[in-house]
């Protein structure tokens, strides 16, 4: 794909396109049916998930669509893809809350979504937990495997999304002007950012990425996208066409909002209290500014002064960082006992709940 195919025409299309197979079961079960839509979910707990003769047609659809996809026979896709983020893991997972949510703050309709969920808002710490907990069940080595997890987490996405749309869809605060909700073109940047903005962000920090395993990851990350109901015109197949679209997506999205600025707000808050009483207090913010760039990160009121962006050495810092919030080594499995260390220190409830609504306060 080049970038022509990347049009303003194309994108606009995109903004009032959502994911109609996710949909239909929302409307289907919605509201009357949400909690026999519920007890069905809490059964999805790995791959081997098959709906059961209660469940309705449009849920039988949208699994078909997910654990039948042809693509997740591919071994190579997904053997390249796995490897990738077994080499880089916590440094992935580091720069998913640094650098990835951010980013995504920074792209004002989108954020007009995210700044209605009271959960993100006031709870960043399980918004960042369970945004972690499923980038591990997609890219664990097994991830795809039998007794994996991608397909049922996916699946499970994939309807709270639709939950998100029908409730937003109900607020009288949710102008025409900010898009479809979770539209197609919010969808491909938010894909792009868990694949090709960390990758930026393991240059920036002195990491090594050859060109090949960038490609693997990116497809890999394509593949998930397929089936979260990314459209296949959204999904780059080339370095060069997934840099021209992430750049085509900021032009057209990126803007200082109200929105953006409170959720970074929130975000930062609870790094400041993960490193307090440490040597890195004090430090997130000045990290995020380096991450995102300044450009990005005035969108977001992260102004930093320029004595403190001078004083501040990424790269030490960010080693440091690493031993506070994950694992000291790039190793999947160190990575996840971490990851479920701090998950356990705040007793999150694993269990998928679909969303109760949204807040426009």
């Amino acid at each position: 794909m080049t970038e022509i195919f990347y049009t303003n025409e194309l994108l606009d299309r995109a903004r009032h396109i959502q994911d109609e197979l996710a949909d239909a079961v929302i409307n289907y079960y919605f509201p009357t049916r949400k909690k026999e839509l519920q007890e069905l979910l809490v059964g999805v707990k790995d791959n081997s998930y098959q709906p059961d003769a209660k469940a309705h047609e449009s849920l039988q659809l949208l699994w078909q669509n997910i654990f039948q996809h042809p693509a997740i026979a591919d071994e190579s896709l997904l053997k390249t893809g796995q490897a990738f983020f077994s080499k880089h893991s916590s440094d992935l997972m580091l720069l998913l809350g640094f650098l990835s949510l951010p980013y995504c703050y920074a792209a004002a309709n989108g954020a007009e979504v995210l700044v209605r969920s009271n959960r993100i808002k006031d709870e960043p710490e399980k918004r960042l937990l369970e945004t972690a907990e499923f980038v591990f069940d997609v890219v664990a080595p097994n991830a795809f495997d039998h007794d994996g997890k991608a397909l049922a987490s996916i699946f499970k996405v994939r309807l709270m999304h639709a939950a998100i749309r029908h409730y937003v869809g109900q607020d009288k605060s949710w102008s025409e002007a900010f898009g479809k909700p979770i539209n197609q073109e919010d969808m491909a940047g938010t894909n792009l950012s868990f694949s090709l903005i960390p990758m930026r962000g393991l240059r920036n920090l002195g990491k090594n990425i050859v060109g090949e395993e960038s490609l693997g990851y990116i497809r890999y990350w394509n593949l998930i996208g397929e089936l979260l109901g990314l459209q296949a015109e959204l999904l780059p197949a080339s370095m060069r066409a997934a840099n021209v679209l992430e750049r085509k997506i900021r032009k057209r999205q990126f803007k200082k909002s109200e929105a953006g600025v409170i959720l970074t707000s929130s975000l930062l808050d609870y790094f400041e209290k993960a490193t307090q009483g440490t040597e890195l207090e004090g430090k997130s913010k000045p990290f995020v500014h380096f991450l995102l760039g300044e450009k990005v990160a005035k969108l977001l009121d992260l102004e930093v002064e320029l004595v403190r962006q001078r004083l501040f050495q990424p790269i030490p810092k960010f080693i440091k960082l690493k031993n506070v919030f994950l694992s000291k080594e790039d190793s999947y499995l160190n990575s996840l006992h971490r990851f479920q260390e701090q998950k356990n220190s705040i007793k999150t409830n694993s269990s998928f709940g679909l969303p109760k609504g949204v807040s426009s306060d």
